[in-house]
């Protein structure tokens, strides 16, 4: 039964295999972290999916999240035939050839979901008699790399956040910030700065 603790938390014991207490400890050790947070900070972050938006329920991007996993995990085990850990595990991440491999598959699913072209798609061309001269075309340019957009202010705030115990961002994007950072390991050091 778990113990009522002064700072607000509580005392909680339990058993685990040494196998798994050696890979927290490792994991903890890793990221200079006490073994009391880093099993914290995991059993917390497993009731907040990485991806899930938690303002937003949907199951559709769920799923398809679900779905890029999937592709990615069988991509990489299949390219990354000659890359395995120590135990056992696909360190495709790690092979150039391996990771292309798996780039490829995520845009193959991706093209596959992709929604038809359609004639009722907005175009700010149509607005051309209310804008300023090249203002339409500016704006469509814009909309054309807003997915690249995305990526770089997702991929700046891992960056952002390193070695800043106080970030200027909210709370919430340092928060997805810190746990895609720390699930990544050292696949994040390769984002650049």
């Amino acid at each position: 039964m778990p113990r009522k603790a002064t700072e607000g938390s509580v005392q909680f014991k339990f058993r685990v295999k040494d196998e798994l207490r050696q890979k927290l400890e490792e994991a903890a050790e890793a990221r200079g972290v006490s073994l009391n947070q880093e099993i914290t900070e995991r059993l917390g972050n497993s009731f907040n999916p990485l991806w899930t938006d938690k303002k937003k329920d949907n199951p559709t991007v769920d799923a398809i999240v679900d779905l890029l996993g999937q592709v990615i995990y069988a991509a990489g085990y299949s390219a990354g035939g000659r890359t395995f850990s120590t135990d056992g595990r696909s360190t495709w991440y790690d092979d150039p050839l391996a990771f292309d491999q798996v780039c490829k598959a995520v845009e193959v699913t991706l093209q596959a979901i992709k929604p038809p072209e359609s004639a009722s798609a907005f175009d700010l061309k149509q607005l051309g008699h209310l804008l300023p001269p090249d203002a339409a075309e500016r704006l469509n340019h814009g909309f054309e790399n807003i997915g690249e957009i995305a990526a770089r202010v997702v991929l700046h705030e891992m960056t952002e956040i390193v070695g800043e115990p106080e970030s200027k961002m909210p709370t919430e994007r340092a928060e997805r910030a810190r746990r895609l950072r720390s699930a990544l390991g050292h696949v994040a050091d390769r984002i650049p700065k």
